[in-house]
């Protein structure tokens, strides 16, 4: 009952609000930071580690492409998603191509493909003759719909040392165990799943394993989702011992989501 008293009622001091929200609005153009500050700023405020997910669209669409002429006849495919994230990809050709006719081609693609699907693009693709659109575009579809097949991006993790120098994890061999699952992309992404729903209400707490999670005993984890639903969400959040303040943990990371959430609103809608 405390516990679930506090996820509805706590909130961190004015005077922390305020300097974390100055972190962030230092960074609000820097997507790609806007997670590893979060880790960061979750990890020092609370003394556990912190933990967040990077933005993912749940569809992917294009928001900018860019083409890089390499070496010989290899092109860098740099493909920035509505949502943030960037992807990165070798194309290879028939023959080398100038970086001045490569910008023009990028310009048009991206004026042409913006805001669309793989699926929409492939079907355009097909309709294409010119060989070299043909083969950025096929590199351009493959390369988002390996991003759909994605639940979750980039994980952040800091403030593992906060954690290691608890009591609990310096003599439990199972806890020390429970920190390496952290780094584990798949196993987290199931965990996420589980304990998040794909609903945004707020504040989460999952405490000792419970359930089907018996690697994560003696851990606890406060959670939340952030971002636009249907445009780009993640998750963040806290992992320390059963034992941790939560209320502090509560009221750090239901911050740090709603800034994360007016971020995301600001810069892509």
């Amino acid at each position: 009952y405390f516990v679930r008293y506090l996820v509805k009622t706590y909130a961190l001091p004015e005077s922390e609000c305020r300097k974390i929200s100055h972190q962030f609005y230092q960074a609000r153009t820097s997507v790609n930071e806007w997670g590893k500050l979060a880790a960061n700023v979750l990890a020092r405020h609370t003394q556990v580690a912190g933990l967040v997910t990077a933005l993912h669209s749940h569809k992917a669409q294009v928001k900018h492409i860019e083409l890089i002429s390499t070496y010989g006849q290899n092109i860098l495919l740099v493909l920035v998603l509505i949502g943030g994230e960037v992807l990165q990809e070798i194309c290879s050709v028939d023959y080398p191509i100038s970086q001045t006719e490569l910008s023009d081609l990028a310009e048009r693609l991206t004026k042409n493909y913006k805001n669309r699907s793989a699926s929409y693009i492939e079907n355009q693709r097909n309709l294409i003759e010119d060989n070299l659109e043909n083969t950025i575009l096929q590199q351009v579809s493959v390369t988002m719909q390996k991003a759909d097949s994605f639940a979750a991006g980039e994980l952040y993790l800091d403030g593992i040392q906060n954690v290691l120098s608890q009591r609990e994890f310096t003599a439990s061999e199972p806890a020390r165990n429970a920190l390496q699952l952290l780094e584990k992309r798949t196993y987290m992404e199931k965990f996420l799943e589980s304990a998040l729903n794909s609903q945004f209400d707020g504040v989460t707490v999952v405490i000792a394993g419970e359930g089907d999670w018996q690697e994560l005993k003696e851990c606890s984890m406060v959670l939340a989702r952030y971002g636009t639903p249907n445009i780009a969400t993640g998750t963040l959040g806290v992992f320390g011992p059963t034992r941790m303040a939560y209320d502090r943990a509560i009221g750090a990371v239901r911050h740090v989501a709603n800034l994360m959430t007016r971020l995301v609103h600001d810069s892509y809608g």
